[in-house]
């Protein structure tokens, strides 16, 4: 049987028959974790959130791909669909894109086609560009009959619920759109849109090379879509409600979510949620390894039910919100800080130590929308007074 070396350097990235991440690994005495994670999958929890993910530096180049007229062509756009796509559909989880599930349609492409299956791989590119990996999967761009497209390649004990929860939250707007899937490498393969923002993760790099985006409103914005795709998956009918699971910390927030070239959040990482289904007496319990670790945890980040390593339902999403709201409007300085003391009283409820007394994800959504129009309207009217100082000039 083959073993995986500590030289993890060696890995051939764009080889669909490695199989070194499905074998064992050799122990070595860089590492010691504790017995309490002897399993698999718990060991790839720890490794993948206390190291930093191996991005490339093509991954990072992406974050530059535009130029200035690129970007006033998207913010323009953008602004103007704010109705279209987001206010105007009153309910998150009936917000879907044109083509119906089992069906894609990328930028530039006029009609829906099926979703990929393993006979269409030979139209993928068969250069692969290594973007970056994490304990369950690794990322390259490659294209699809010339369009750029992201190539996951996805540990086989993850691949079914990845692929299951991808399919069933298709074809929302709120979520990244799938492409294709083939089982048959060593490691499964998943095909998706490519958003060369890349994960929420890259906010700061990406708002220091283009400050316009760290605009209040916009930064909002970002907000509406995060409380939106949280009532995508807490209002699931007729399977439940669904818990992130891997949202143990701030930082895990920022990997399950995409910035889209027109500024917009959308959820990507779906391989490990939990249901809950109140009707029938069931709640959620998530067992990544780190809650078996409970000093590499927060206790003011997570509900205290979660903390507890118990059982809990939806709302400790809702727990978290404040902290992602905070992270996220401080890129706007003091006009950010003016936008959470405006959120404050439903943080507040947020934070409620009882389950029960959280807001909805509906009600969550409902006020930032509310604070985003406010946000918006300002924006407006600096738009127009600086206008009306240059005619003046």
């Amino acid at each position: 049987m083959l073993y995986l070396h500590a030289f993890v350097g060696a890995f051939v990235f764009d080889d669909r028959s490695d199989t070194s991440l499905l074998e064992p690994t050799v122990k070595t005495q860089k590492k010691v974790l504790d017995t309490v994670l002897e399993d698999r999958e718990d060991i790839d929890y720890y490794e993948d959130n206390i190291e930093d993910y191996n991005d490339s530096d093509e991954l990072r180049r992406d974050l530059m791909f535009e130029t200035e007229d690129e970007l006033e062509s998207d913010l323009g756009n953008q602004i103007g669909s704010i109705d279209a796509d987001g206010s105007n559909c009153n309910m998150p989880w009936e917000c879907n894109r044109p083509c119906p599930i089992g069906y894609f349609r990328l930028n530039g492409m006029d009609t829906c086609h099926r979703w990929l299956e393993c006979g269409d791989w030979s139209d993928l590119g068969q250069n692969r560009t290594y973007l970056t990996q994490g304990s369950m999967k690794r990322v390259f761009k490659t294209t699809w009959r010339g369009i750029p497209v992201i190539l996951a390649r996805v540990k086989r004990f993850k691949y079914f619920s990845f692929i299951n929860n991808l399919r069933s939250l298709q074809p929302s707007i709120f979520v990244t759109q799938l492409v294709g899937a083939c089982e048959d490498p060593a490691w499964p393969e998943v095909v998706l849109e490519y958003h060369p923002r890349g994960r929420l993760g890259n906010l700061p790099a990406v708002l220091e090379m283009t400050p316009k985006l760290a605009s209040p409103h916009l930064l909002m914005r970002l907000l509406v879509d995060y409380a939106a795709v949280l009532s995508v998956l807490h209002h699931r009918e007729p399977e439940g409600a669904r818990v992130l699971c891997d949202t143990w910390s701030l930082q895990k927030i920022s990997h399950q979510f995409l910035l889209t070239r027109d500024f917009r959040l959308l959820l990507n990482d779906v391989d490990d949620v939990s249901l809950v289904i109140p009707s029938k007496g069931r709640l959620a319990r998530c067992n990544s390894g780190f809650y078996t670790r409970p000093e590499l945890l927060d206790p003011d980040f997570l509900a205290p039910e979660e903390y507890s390593q118990g059982y809990f339902d939806q709302s400790v999403d809702i727990y978290k919100a404040p902290a992602v709201a905070q992270w996220i409007l401080e890129s706007a300085g003091r006009e950010g800080q003016v936008l959470l003391e405006q959120l404050n009283p439903i943080h507040q409820q947020c934070k409620s130590v009882m389950p029960s007394d959280r807001p909805t994800a509906e009600a969550l959504l409902a006020e930032y929308r509310r604070i985003f129009e406010v946000a918006r309207r300002h924006h407006e009217e600096d738009q127009f007074d600086d206008d009306q100082f240059d005619e003046e000039i």
